[in-house]
């Protein structure tokens, strides 16, 4: 039992179950508190990290609420303080404070060659590009000239801002002012100098918030109109490239457009380039605009702290780590790990153009609560997280459609490892591959445990771009499909989406905005809440029919997600089987088959087995 003082509410005064304290310590064991001076130093980074006050040396971290995105934290801060550098693999190996301090002690630590640290280099004409930028350039250009492609909005971040309180616009405007003079990035423009593309940083500026007063409209009307911004904001491409006949233009890559609802009622629209920004740096966004917007509030002029290095700095680190042997030590792994990989060849509705349009849709997911638990379960019964249970269970949804037993799913990592990085906005955010063999039938068990073990070595070798990667396994360009892999899992924190405030009297909450993109052929987001694991499948329209497009029934992509639900209701329930066991029918199509097609009365069943036929 724990006892609060009162229970954490949102800004809406709603039950916010995300800032219920986990329960301190092992509830199964008396609680111990850490023995050696390395010890108390890993109880004080796990007290931080995870909030908890109080920690003994045998609980579990993930029994008190870690996970992967916290184990990375935990990583950083003990390189940091301790100079040691793990992976991610020795957090799920040695969970627990004595285990942890017992394998730094012994120098058992399981980790390749560390690369050197990031550092702020001589800020002397313009820098490269990184190798995610690099292809995000190639993929925007490309769209440039595919008539009806878009590619040019794929990459395209977006998100609504409900601001709910009195606002100041001009503290608003002045927090981006500070923001965007913060972080160089927000401020870099691409451009040629000769054959090599590179950027450089302009000089900061005066923003601008454009303001669109929809309050004297009835609700319908507003809601139309917020929607239609929405849509327009998100689709809205960026011009990347500093054209030689635009010079004078000021390329910007972040917008902000704020709606105004009512007298303490409003919406700000803020859309980046994913060249500029990945999904932590919302994070960093938001968490920045808290502190410029209090600042500016009180009427104080200064600046938010400097940032001890750039994202420029961290793409001249990224280009020069390619000569070090711990580079070529992970760059070796993906090779062997990716030798003779065969394209996914899913059924679908429409046969898979020439050239990809980017044109996509999603459809929306749902586990309950019941089930989830369940999944949680498994996965502290097999020293696996949830997010590797569901990874495998989609492993086996794609065995099942495609028939292949070799199978290769894209996942994506954070890529700050280095404590140094925390802290930027920018692109650091890294694609993985995790190939699985399902030959043999094995039991769900044995498929789980080959895909924890895909991942940790994933993680332990994420340092290798997978736009390198690519160029460097000289893939021939094939402009029907993503390259390596063709569907990609993704595993949310949505502690970004959370209710928060920039002031005592003016909450916030953020909500992502669709693009109507679709990035591959299949891309399943999901968030563990406490009403059960639910997210998201963005499919690739030319490929797989829209739901509610003209058609009566579940369409194809609706099946497929239906059945990633009940396979993974099956694998709660039991584990230990062979995966062909599995049925691959949804509720509904159980009822069909058992009820619809088969009425009672209508055939006798014979008096007789089935030898006497």
């Amino acid at each position: 039992v724990v006892v609060l003082e009162r229970l954490p509410l949102t800004a809406n005064g709603k039950l916010d179950r995300k800032a219920l304290p986990a329960p301190e310590g092992d509830l199964q064991r008396p609680y111990e508190a850490p023995q050696s001076d390395l010890e108390r130093q890993l109880a004080a980074i796990w007290s931080e990290v995870l909030g908890i006050e109080r920690i003994g040396r045998h609980d579990n971290f993930f029994d008190l609420g870690g996970h992967s995105l916290l184990a990375v934290r935990v990583i950083g801060e003990i390189l940091t303080r301790l100079g040691t550098q793990l992976q991610l693999r020795d957090m799920f190996e040695a969970p627990c404070i004595a285990q942890l301090a017992q394998r730094l002690e012994a120098a058992q630590v399981s980790m390749v060659t560390s690369l050197p640290r990031i550092v702020r280099s001589k800020r002397v004409g313009p820098r490269p590009l990184s190798f995610g930028q690099e292809r995000l350039w190639f993929l925007n250009e490309l769209a440039a000239h595919q008539p009806g492609s878009r590619a040019g909005s794929a990459y395209n971040m977006s998100g609504a801002l409900s601001l709910r309180g009195p606002l100041s616009v001009s503290a608003l405007t002045t927090a981006f002012e500070w923001i965007v003079r913060r972080h160089e990035i927000l401020r870099t423009a691409f451009f040629f100098h000769g054959s090599e593309l590179l950027q450089a940083v302009r000089e900061p500026g005066r923003w601008s918030l454009p303001f669109v007063d929809l309050s004297g409209l009835t609700p319908q009307e507003r809601s139309v109109e917020i929607e239609r911004w929405k849509r327009d904001e998100a689709g809205r491409a960026f011009d990347l490239v500093r054209r030689a006949d635009r010079t004078s233009r000021r390329t910007q890559l972040l917008r902000t457009r704020l709606l105004r609802l009512g007298r303490n009622e409003h919406l700000l629209i803020v859309t980046m380039h994913h060249i500029v920004a990945d999904l932590w740096s919302l994070d960093v966004l938001l968490s920045n605009l808290r502190s410029a917007y209090s600042e500016a509030m009180a009427g104080r002029s200064r600046d938010l702290p400097a940032l001890p290095i750039q994202y420029s700095d961290y793409a001249c680190w990224q280009r020069a780590s390619v000569d070090t042997p711990a580079y070529q030590q992970q760059l070796d792994y993906w090779k062997q790990k990716l030798a003779g990989l065969a394209r996914l060849e899913l059924p679908t509705d429409f046969p898979r153009p020439a050239v990809q349009s980017f044109s996509g849709a999603t459809v929306g997911l749902h586990i309950d609560a019941t089930t989830s638990e369940r999944l949680r379960a498994l996965a502290r019964a097999h020293h696996a997280s949830p997010y590797m249970v569901l990874l495998a269970g989609l492993t086996l949804l794609l065995n099942r459609y495609s028939g292949q037993t070799d199978i290769v799913v894209g996942t994506v990592v954070a890529n700050r490892n280095r404590p140094e990085v925390e802290p930027l906005v920018g692109f650091f955010v890294n694609t993985l591959a995790v190939r699985t063999d399902l030959d043999g039938d094995p039991s769900f068990s044995s498929l789980l445990a080959q895909v924890r073990n895909g991942v940790l070595d994933a993680q332990a070798n994420q340092d290798v771009p997978f736009d390198h990667l690519v160029a460097d396994l000289d893939i021939p360009l094939d402009l029907s499909s993503s390259p390596i892999f063709q569907a990609i899992f993704v595993m949310e924190d949505d502690g970004y989406r959370r209710d928060t405030a920039l002031t005592e009297d003016l909450s916030v909450s953020l909500e992502p905005i669709a693009t109507g993109t679709a990035k591959f052929d299949l891309q399943f987001t999901l968030r563990d809440t406490a009403d059960g694991i639910e997210g998201e499948v963005e499919f690739a329209t030319d490929l797989f029919q829209a739901p509610g497009a003209g058609t009566s029934g579940a369409t194809l992509i609706e099946r497929l997600v239906g059945h990633y639900v009940s396979l993974l209701k099956q694998i709660a329930l039991q584990a230990d089987v062979r995966v062909s066991t599995y049925a691959m029918l949804t509720p509904a199509e159980r009822d069909q088959q058992l009820t619809q097609w088969n009425p009672a009365g209508e055939l006798a069943w014979p008096d007789r087995g089935v030898v006497g036929w």
